[in-house]
């Protein structure tokens, strides 16, 4: 019951509760790319990869991490020697 004697049902969640990942920082030096995006807690983020763009785009997982506390920024770097590659972040509650 809640303060007031009704019950009351619990809420859905909503992803439109949570903020959108931004990447808050970008940096290439030789042989590494790094970059830095927002998390929240109780949800996990896969940081996904492509070499090319193409047809059958079948996205790599270079990295997992999941949100801590309070939101916050997680960094991830890739040792990658390739010339150019194409990033995602995706984000799953975390179970």
């Amino acid at each position: 019951m809640d303060p007031d004697g009704n019950h009351e049902g619990l809420a859905i969640p909503s992803l439109s509760w949570v903020a959108p990942v931004k990447i808050s920082s970008a940096q290439k030096t030789p042989g590494r790319f790094q970059f830095s995006f927002n998390t929240t807690p109780g949800y996990t983020y896969t940081v996904q990869y492509l070499n090319s763009l193409g047809l059958s785009n079948q996205w790599t997982n270079l990295a997992t991490t999941n949100g801590i506390g309070i939101t916050t920024n997680a960094t991830v770097a890739d040792p990658s020697l390739s010339a150019s590659r194409f990033y995602r972040v995706a984000r799953h509650p975390t179970p």
